[in-house]
């Protein structure tokens, strides 16, 4: 078998080929990444935190018939997934005022929204990320109309399993960050969903147990990952 040949590397994951080029392995590392980009920890073994919380997630949403890249787990850290043409945006799902979300709409952190408020975000290859609209993905060719309402009904139906998943162990989802790539004419969930691209509290004690708990320093950061594995995979 030829030797594994990256395909894509960032701070959170490395993306390498496999003897069957339809599918793809997804390794977690131990470093993560604020949104922003100004921010970087890291400890041994988050990678195989977050590919286990991701596994447990995908695996669940499986369950339901939400289509995801998810094939198998390949390794204490890694997932083996389908690769995709990825859409160039990321989808916001928020049911809690967080972040920037209170800046804008000048709310307090911690409000609980009457209704999920689903956002659309162009990446950029900074990290960045600047919200846009249905005319910005027209324009740009982003994203076809009908891709618009599909990223948007999965999406939708994500959130409000998981937000049910989540609840049931005592946790908060604030906010959910899906991507997505197209499989042939399919449009599914790519990338990953774990601490380090959502933002997940004690519902009780409001305890961030998300990648911002990172400005604590390393120690906070792992009890808390660690924390929030042992609660999701029980």
């Amino acid at each position: 078998m030829a030797k594994p040949q990256i395909i894509a590397e960032g701070a959170t994951k490395k993306l390498s080929t496999v003897a069957d080029e339809k599918f793809c392995s997804m390794e977690f590392t131990d470093t993560v990444q604020t949104p922003t980009g100004r921010r970087k920890a890291s400890f041994e073994g988050k990678g195989e935190i977050c590919a286990s919380i991701c596994l447990k997630l995908f695996s669940y949403l499986s369950g339901y018939n939400i289509p995801t890249h998810f094939e198998e787990a390949k390794g204490p850290n890694s997932l083996l997934v389908r690769r995709l043409e990825m859409v160039p945006l990321v989808v916001h799902v928020r049911n809690v005022a967080a972040a920037d979300l209170c800046e804008r709409f000048e709310v307090a952190e911690g409000t609980v929204l009457d209704y999920p408020v689903i956002e659309f975000y162009r990446k950029h290859a900074q990290g960045q990320m600047v919200m846009v609209n249905d005319s910005h993905c027209l324009a740009f060719k982003l994203a076809t109309v009908e891709e618009m309402r599909t990223m948007h009904r999965i999406a939708s139906k994500a959130n409000a399993i998981l937000r049910s998943f989540f609840d049931r162990r005592g946790l908060l989802l604030v906010e959910l960050r899906l991507e997505f790539g197209k499989s042939g004419s399919s449009l599914i969930i790519g990338d990953e969903i774990s601490p380090d691209t959502c933002r997940i509290w004690d519902r009780k004690t409001r305890k961030k147990l998300d990648f911002d708990s990172q400005k604590q320093g390393t120690a906070i950061f792992e009890e808390t990952y660690r924390s929030l594995q042992e609660r999701v995979i029980a």
